[in-house]
């Protein structure tokens, strides 16, 4: 047997978890019909962002908030998750002639994560003057090369260039 929410119930959730103004006042709950098929707070939720979704939107706002290397790189997100062609001609920072692991080659496969790879060489090389930069990135890259998807190549990139974007 199914459980029937009253109708008063589900009301009171959906007011306490939407942003509708106050609904109006309803009748008594045993004078009401009761709901079959009730609708859930979570129906009414905003889609969540994926964590590289997430990340995308920080890289953006980095870069209109004047880290103008991390404009490209929210771009090379944005055509990652859409699945398109990345939007510059960048190549992977290493040969991928010589790609051993499984990302190294994911990432020589991929235009967008061969230029996330790029760009952020490109920031490493900058920050790579602070002494404590080579072992972050040591650490770093043994969290990238357990990734076993593109999604998580993906993130690992955008995570660590907006730690180096914001030094």
């Amino acid at each position: 047997m199914k459980k029937i929410i009253p109708l008063c119930l589900l009301t009171l959730t959906l007011i306490a978890c939407s942003s509708a103004p106050k609904a109006p006042e309803s009748k008594p709950a045993a004078e009401q019909p009761a709901a079959s098929t009730p609708a859930t707070p979570a129906a009414q939720a905003q889609p969540v962002d994926s964590p590289l979704e997430a990340l995308g939107k920080q890289l953006a706002q980095a870069c209109t908030g004047g880290a103008k290397d991390l404009c490209n790189a929210s771009d090379q997100v944005s055509a990652f998750l859409n699945k398109t062609e990345a939007s510059s001609s960048s190549a992977a920072s290493f040969n991928c002639a010589k790609a051993a692991t499984a990302v190294e080659k994911a990432i020589c496969t991929s235009k967008p994560l061969s230029s996330l790879d790029a760009i952020l060489a490109k920031l490493y090389k900058v920050a790579s003057k602070n002494p404590a930069a080579k072992t972050e990135q040591k650490a770093w890259m043994a969290s990238r090369d357990a990734c076993t998807d593109a999604e998580c190549v993906a993130t690992q990139y955008a995570e660590r260039l907006l730690q180096l974007g914001s030094r």
